[in-house]
């Protein structure tokens, strides 16, 4: 028996080596192919355009109807931390700019999860557009953690990239800023007037289950991101 001791404790080295080697080489292929990929839009990059449907209402919200506008890209998520804490912020930014042609634009990162981020959108009061990116977005964008906001001017040009928590203050001096330097020979906000319900109606045609309020804003399903 004791013979058979050290062939057996080999046996379950090699496959715990075996293991590690294969999650390394996971990892170090996930890093080559990140390294070889194009580097995501930047400051002074122009914004890559995309179409995604708002889980609210089913509308279909493309930057393409939006141009002209300044746009604030909020990338979230229901269980970030973060991202709860700057929807009063957003919804302020929102109000405040909205008659300028200032847009802010939720796009929330949960694919499949449509009926938690309805209710979360509710139990938030959040007024602004939210769609739901099914992961090409936030490729294209290099997201990769929430919150992550993403300011655009009205030329389509990024002038600002905040991952983490942003100051109402920076954002307003931002905004401020892409706004004043808008074109003015452009008619900013008709398609979104037109295709976006956010402005003219409540947005809040959805009316989620108190179940469904409860389980997407409970203290254990938000967590730190």
């Amino acid at each position: 028996m004791s013979k058979l001791r050290p062939s057996r404790d080999r046996l379950v080295g090699l496959v715990f080596g075996g293991v590690f080697a294969a999650l390394f080489l996971t990892l170090g292929v996930h890093i080559v192919l990140r390294l070889l990929a194009d580097d995501p839009p930047g400051v002074g990059d122009r914004a890559p355009p995309f179409v995604l449907d708002s889980p609210i209402d089913g509308e279909r919200v493309s930057t393409a109807s939006l141009a002209g506008m300044v746009l604030l890209v909020d990338f979230w998520e229901t269980t970030c931390v973060g991202c709860v804490g700057a929807t009063p912020k957003l919804n302020r930014l929102f109000e405040k700019y909205a008659d300028r042609g200032f847009l802010v634009l939720g796009v929330n990162r949960e694919p499949g999860e449509e009926e938690r981020v309805r209710a979360f959108v509710a139990e938030r009061s959040i007024q602004y557009p939210v769609v739901v990116d099914p992961g090409f977005v936030s490729e294209q964008y290099g997201i990769y953690a929430t919150p992550t906001v993403i300011l655009i001017g009205g030329d389509g040009v990024i002038r600002a990239k905040h991952q983490g928590p942003v100051t109402e203050e920076t954002l307003t001096k931002e905004i401020e800023a892409a706004l004043d330097a808008s074109r003015p020979d452009v008619k900013v906000g008709e398609g979104y007037r037109h295709s976006v319900p956010w402005r003219m109606t409540s947005p809040l045609e959805a009316t989620p289950t108190d179940s469904a309020i409860s389980s997407a804003t409970s203290p254990s399903a938000v967590s730190s991101t």
